[in-house]
């Protein structure tokens, strides 16, 4: 127990409107009288070092919140009342874990459950609006350096004041350390003899972080040949015009005109004595809850091809109905004819010249057939061709319909077109899981789709080329080549596909090998999932035909001339997968440069998903505000749209394709060949 008693009712009345935590150990209940009924929800946090330690963490108690069953406060501020601040005999002592004892509120104190395969799985939220003040004296205070070098509020608990007790126990000047410093000392502390209103203190006293650590950008050109971050060019002094095409452009541009307003510097490496800040251009997540996230736009994959069916096969005009559908109208014209036949040979009706078959068939072919006079007044005439009638109404518009539909159903537009139909599998089909465990393993082939799994994996880790040979050995021409945008990591010598590294990665989300069965996984699921499955499938190639993986030259460029190669030849079963902004971008370059060919795009979008620019320990920075303000103002988009232009004149086609290549003339070798033989078929059977 504490042998001074600090009043900090001072503290207490200027708190209002955030909510109290104090984290205490041991010192009198005295200390925390208050005359004034200023709070909305009192935290009284003691330290104890009763428990043992579990985990690895330091023994004490740990009463997280869960944020969804909790009311989660605007603000908090946390006052801490350690004995060694509070009482000039004390000393200090190190102890294990003592960091976190003193970052656990901000870190720690709540957490929710996000939507993860683990049910026990929790993500801790920081609290992004927490005060933190050390109550201590004057000689005392400078521990805190060694405190931050230990750990201690190293998570971004950034807005840190100090109040200072004077020997008689009354408090004294309030100071703020500065935000972009680890040290604690006068230098790098903004002090007042007097404040109103503890977080206005906070807000006038607190400069915005000036050093940011350099850029994180997320499948930002990491497709180009060397790339980097010029960070000369951002805090260049020098301003110039983005739109002067004369110059190379780049991002820095964006970066450069915010920073200078700012007053900011971005920097490749940040001292340690520094606490910085950093951005990023990244897909945004449940994780960065407790970051500043400026949404730009929904990224997904999506497909183009210029690939379309030549002709068409005799079966096209089958498959509007199925075999049970052809069979039953099968079954209903014979007996239609057979009862007008019948009643016509057999009930003394005289002698006329009228085929029943004939007149069916003519109603199914939209034509009419003149009915003799006799047969027309017959009553059973007219109830059964009368109601014929009406089914042949409803069954020719059926199939007429359903062949227009396949007519311009020809394009693949969604991902489950693009998918083998031979291997194709529908969950809806099966009315429980187990139904659907027995026939799935065979139909996806699992057990070939892992080796090619593993050969991938090899591939990305251990440049290991091996499953090269085997994709090569199982690769269809009757099914889609699923090519996608080539990239390279930095300091990594892989050349990876986006949508190839997307597969695998999505389908280790449901974290098969992790499971001993596949019970576990929900029916509604199970489509989503089959499909990635398939997608895998090395029928499908991934990787473009004729690369020589041991040249030491191999580079991105190289990798896509050779996929803009296969994407334009039409006669191919290829599609090029990437994100909507990049596809756009190669949508627009392959139409200007290859005139000939009609690239279409497909409707359904592959895991959307929102992208944006996240800001790490920004705080109080108005570099976020100026960000927002280049994107509400529309120079964002007008910049992003400046990039594409700059990239679609700098790019060199793969191969240089003539005015006079293309024929928009019509020949033999396409869909206008079936008419041919259909008179041909017509004519044999007029003569036979």
């Amino acid at each position: 127990m504490a042998t001074n008693i600090v009043q900090i009712d001072y503290l207490l009345d200027h708190v209002y409107p955030c909510d109290l935590q104090i984290l205490h150990d041991g010192v009198e209940s005295r200390t925390f009288h208050s005359n004034g009924n200023h709070l909305p929800t009192e935290i009284l946090f003691p330290f104890t070092k009763k428990h043992p330690d579990i985990g690895g963490i330091s023994g004490f108690i740990c009463p997280r919140l869960d944020v969804t069953k909790s009311r989660f406060a605007t603000c908090r501020v946390q006052i801490v009342l350690i004995t060694y601040f509070t009482s000039l005999n004390s000393k200090w002592r190190y102890q294990a874990g003592q960091e976190e004892e003193l970052e656990f509120a901000s870190h720690r104190h709540f957490y929710c459950r996000p939507k993860v395969p683990d049910p026990n799985r929790i993500l801790l939220i920081r609290d992004k609006k927490l005060f933190v003040v050390v109550v201590g004296h004057p000689e005392k205070v400078g521990v805190l350096s060694l405190s931050m070098v230990w750990g201690t509020f190293s998570g971004g608990t950034y807005k840190m004041g100090i109040t200072y007790i004077s020997r008689q126990g009354s408090l004294g000047r309030f100071c703020v350390k500065e935000q972009d410093v680890k040290d604690v000392h006068e230098g790098n502390l903004n002090c007042v003899d007097k404040i109103d209103s503890l977080i206005t203190a906070f807000s006038i006293l607190t400069t915005p972080p000036k050093y940011w650590e350099e850029f994180y950008v997320e499948d930002l050109d990491t497709q180009k040949d060397n790339f980097t971050i010029n960070i000369t060019l951002v805090n260049d002094i020098d301003p110039f015009n983005p739109f002067d095409r004369s110059r190379p452009y780049t991002f820095e541009h964006l970066a450069q005109a915010v920073f200078r307003k700012a007053n900011a510097t971005l920097l490749s490496a940040v001292s340690g004595r520094f606490q910085h800040s950093r951005i990023g251009l990244e897909y945004i997540a449940y994780h960065h809850v407790d970051s500043t996230t400026v949404h730009l736009k929904f990224l997904g994959f999506q497909f183009l091809t210029c690939y379309s069916e030549s002709y068409l096969s005799f079966r096209f005009y089958v498959d509007p109905f199925q075999p049970d559908l052809w069979t039953a109208l099968g079954i209903c014209l014979f007996v239609i004819t057979a009862i007008v036949w019948a009643y016509v040979r057999f009930a003394k009706v005289k002698i006329v010249s009228f085929p029943p078959w004939l007149f069916v068939l003519s109603t199914l072919l939209e034509e009419a057939h003149p009915v003799p006079m006799k047969i027309d007044k017959l009553i059973i005439f007219r109830y059964v061709f009368g109601i014929w009638s009406l089914m042949s109404v409803i069954l020719t518009n059926c199939y007429n319909g359903l062949m227009i539909s396949k007519l311009n159903y020809v394009i693949p537009e969604t991902f489950a077109d693009l998918l083998c139909q031979d291997g194709a599998i529908h969950s809806s089909s099966y009315y429980n899981l187990s139904d659907f465990l027995l026939n799935w393993r065979e139909n996806l082939k699992f057990n070939l789709v892992l080796r090619y799994w593993d050969g991938v994996k090899n591939y990305e880790y251990f440049h290991n080329t091996s499953f090269v040979g085997f994709q090569d050995r199982h690769d269809s021409s009757n099914c889609y080549r699923l090519l996608s945008t080539p990239f390279k990591l930095p300091h990594q010598d892989v050349i990876e596909f986006k949508f190839l590294t997307y597969l695998p990665n999505e389908v280790n989300s449901y974290s098969l090998s992790k499971q001993t069965g596949f019970e576990w996984v929900p029916l509604l699921e199970w489509p989503h999932l089959a499909q990635l499955l398939q997608l895998l499938n090395p029928r499908h190639a991934h990787f473009p035909k004729g690369i020589d993986y041991s040249r030491k030259d191999l580079n991105v460029t190289y990798m896509q001339r050779k996929t803009e190669t296969e994407i334009i030849d039409c006669s191919r079963k290829a599609v090029f997968i990437a994100q909507l902004d990049d596809l756009q971008f190669e949508y627009d370059f392959l139409t200007l440069n290859y005139h000939g060919n009609e690239f279409h795009k497909g409707k359904e979008i592959q895991d959307p998903r929102p992208k944006g620019l996240v800001f790490y320990n920004a705080d109080l920075s108005k570099v976020p505000k100026y960000y927002v303000s280049l994107i509400e103002t529309g120079i964002y988009a007008r910049i992003d749209q400046e990039l594409e232009q700059r990239a679609v004149l700098d790019r060199k086609a793969a191969i240089t394709q003539s005015k006079d290549d293309s024929s928009f003339s019509l020949g033999l070798n396409g869909g206008v060949v079936t008419i041919f033989v259909l008179y041909g078929f017509a004519l044999a059977g007029s003569l036979l």
